[in-house]
């Protein structure tokens, strides 16, 4: 350093140390020279203090570096390490503060703690509002494209915390970018659990063309709809699977002719199946015939008739061509249990016909 540079140095850390100025002149003498202290005074949050210690600490790594002091013992990692432990004694808010102990475990590359902390923060949810849930969110997509390695579990949790975050709040256009991103298993259930409460048919179909774009397993996801709304309509009525097979009687039923609203919606479940037909009829006609009846024994012709009037008239030919290229059977023979729910299907069609 020249003699006029020093000689100004030294003339500015005299004024940092004098009473008479303000707390606020001192610190800006101090953001000249590195000066902790005069910092300090002026810092009402762990921000401000975050921001004085590496302040300083630059300024006191580049005067030994610029007198030739400087060793691979005060290597940046190690001194900027230290700053941390010093803001958890001394601010409180940075021990309980969310984004402070993120930026924390951020700059000294502790990943691993990171996911541990987001993973216990997920936990409490009245910490994990939902900004914090689309923080974490980014968070791990980021790390994970760095090449940090996220336990799968922890991963997976954060990314489903989100998403039922966009179901809550209905932000139907971001929830299959997101659950994208889950393992497909995961992919499924959550794609159908949004679907659930989605009972217009356009809808419906944009829905699914946006699992599409996203390369979501629109089969599988239709499928679960249909089944999830079909237990959810058993569980309901105290019914805890299919009846048997066998011939339909209604001699002893005084059939209703009014639909429940939770009749609607299991009826409109079938309708799922029906947007991906080359695949789905034959569930489409199990489906029916075992709901069909369930109705029955509740008494419900019309929900019968109505289940019914959503198939196409050759529902039941369209299923045989799926079981029959499904088979393993040279000769095309349906198995007993097609064969049943054939059986089924068309007992209930005859009897609602007439």
């Amino acid at each position: 350093m020249d003699p006029d540079a020093q000689m100004r140095l030294g003339k500015l850390l005299d004024d940092v140390d004098e009473p008479s100025l303000s707390s606020a002149e001192r610190a800006t003498y101090g953001v000249l020279t590195g000066h902790l202290d005069s910092l300090l005074a002026m810092s009402n949050c762990w921000e401000d203090k975050l921001w004085a210690h590496c302040k300083s600490l630059s300024e006191q790594m580049f005067d030994e570096f610029r007198s030739g002091m400087a060793t691979s013992a005060s290597s940046p990692a190690l001194r900027f390490s230290q700053i941390f432990p010093k803001l958890g004694l001394s601010d409180d808010d940075f021990k309980g503060g969310f984004f402070c102990n993120v930026q924390k475990f951020l700059a000294l590359r502790h990943y691993d703690a990171l996911i541990r902390y987001l993973d216990n923060a997920m936990s409490q949810n009245s910490a994990f509002n939902r900004h914090r849930a689309r923080f974490s969110c980014h968070l791990v997509f980021q790390l994970r494209s760095f090449g940090v390695d996220i336990e799968e579990r922890t991963y997976n949790l954060l990314i489903e915390h989100y998403v039922k975050v966009l179901i809550s709040d209905r932000r139907v256009s971001l929830i299959p970018f997101y659950v994208s991103k889950l393992r497909r298993d995961l992919q499924i259930l959550w794609y159908a659990k949004f679907l659930e409460d989605v009972f217009d048919s356009s809808e419906r179909q944009r829905y699914l063309a946006q699992a599409r774009e996203h390369n979501l397993d629109v089969y599988s996801i239709c499928l679960a709809v249909a089944e999830q709304l079909r237990k959810h309509y058993l569980a309901l009525v105290g019914n805890s699977g299919h009846p048997e097979t066998g011939s339909l009687t209604t001699s002893e039923f005084s059939l209703r002719k009014s639909v429940t609203e939770d009749e609607e919606k299991v009826i409109s479940a079938i309708e799922w199946l029906l947007f991906e037909p080359d695949m789905l009829m034959a569930e489409a006609v199990r489906e029916a015939g075992a709901l069909g009846r369930v109705f029955l024994l509740n008494e419900n012709l019309a929900a019968v008739e109505k289940l019914f009037d959503i198939l196409p008239d050759n529902a039941d030919e369209a299923a045989i061509d799926i079981w029959k290229e499904q088979n393993d059977d040279a000769s095309g023979a349906l198995t007993t249990e097609q064969k049943n729910i054939l059986k089924d299907y068309h007992s209930i069609r005859i009897y609602i016909v007439g």
